[in-house]
């Protein structure tokens, strides 16, 4: 413990044992007007910097959905307006991408979706609307 106390004073800034826990909670709404309930866990290693990139598992409830569960991934501050990440449903027969401005703390993802077939010529199925707030995980 001791040494931990030192090691933080050294650096001056607070340093993580593990990667940081984020949970992201909203809704999808599909372009045809659908909702879904969409949850999502995402772990960032230490230190969490501009580019840094968080994955974890979603969960989504409803017609809205663009899949029920799968991966999801955020790319924290791809410039200095934006974030943007991949939602990756468990069948591997799509791969959803987001982009979303960025907003003071707490940070929260409302932007647009599009989702296209996984094959060599990547054709585009559907799109909607992603609006996810950040919580502490517990």
């Amino acid at each position: 413990m001791l040494f931990r106390i030192v090691v933080l004073m050294m650096f001056g800034t607070p340093m993580l044992a593990h990667a940081a826990c984020v949970r992201w909670v909203g809704t999808t709404t599909s372009d045809a007007g659908m909702l879904g309930i969409f949850r999502a866990v995402a772990r960032v290693p230490p230190p969490v910097l501009p580019g840094a990139v968080a994955s974890g598992p979603f969960h989504c409830r409803g017609p809205g959905c663009p899949g029920r569960r799968g991966l999801f991934t955020v790319t924290y501050l791809l410039s200095q307006a934006e974030v943007g990440g991949q939602i990756k449903p468990a069948s591997h027969k799509l791969t959803c991408e987001y982009v979303s401005p960025v907003t003071t703390e707490p940070l929260t993802i409302d932007g647009s979706y599009k989702c296209y077939a996984v094959s060599d010529n990547a054709t585009f199925l559907f799109g909607g609307r992603l609006q996810l707030s950040k919580h502490r995980c517990l």
